[in-house]
């Protein structure tokens, strides 16, 4: 993983959590602030989940302040596969290297995977979420994104619709996943595949 954390017990704990179930911490590094939280609601009527953030933009913490000197490419390198989440790169110094990391990929053959992992509010703006997750898209072998996220990116509630706007920008495959119902899968050489949970 690389991540930045906070010089914090949290961070701490995080740490020592990722260790303990194996997951190489070597690239986490910490920064002089909080570790952010992100606390979620359970509505007791829908199930559907609210998400509140202690983060930037309301309040400095660590994980946006991960910089382009924190990536080293020989570690990307060294990997079949760089998995990105939308919500890093809500924040500049924190998009710059993420968008450092994909250039290496890029660069050394890694594929990149993208799950937008769409939260409108940690972003300036609707219009400046969409133009990262753009650049990303046209970086992308592997986009993984829920009905709901292609509704809020793209306007689409059609999943086959859905999947053929992210081939569109020429990533191998695409994922539209409907959460408890499955996924659909895409592939510009196969047909549709809609797989069950």
């Amino acid at each position: 993983v690389i991540a930045a954390v906070g010089n914090d017990p949290l961070g701490s704990f995080l740490i020592r959590t990722l260790k303990e179930n194996g997951v190489d911490t070597s690239h986490v590094v910490r920064k002089n602030a909080r570790t952010t939280i992100t606390f979620v609601a359970n509505e007791p009527e829908t199930g559907e989940r609210t998400f509140l953030f202690y983060r930037a933009p309301w309040a400095k913490t660590a994980d946006s302040m991960l910089s382009p000197e924190d990536i080293d490419p020989d570690y990307i390198a060294s990997t079949r596969y760089l998995h990105l989440s939308g919500f890093a790169c809500s924040q500049g110094s924190a998009r710059q290297a993420i968008f450092k990391a994909v250039e290496v990929a890029k660069r050394k053959g890694v594929k990149v995977t993208f799950d937008p992992t769409v939260r409108v509010d940690v972003w300036d703006s609707p219009d400046e979420m969409k133009r990262v997750y753009d650049y990303l898209l046209r970086r992308a072998d592997i986009a993984l994104f829920s009905k709901d996220e292609v509704r809020e990116v793209f306007a689409l509630e059609d999943p086959f619709k859905a999947a053929r706007k992210l081939l569109g920008y020429g990533v191998e495959i695409a994922a539209v996943k409907f959460g408890a119902e499955g996924a659909l899968v895409a592939t510009k050489i196969r047909d549709y595949v809609k797989v069950s949970a």
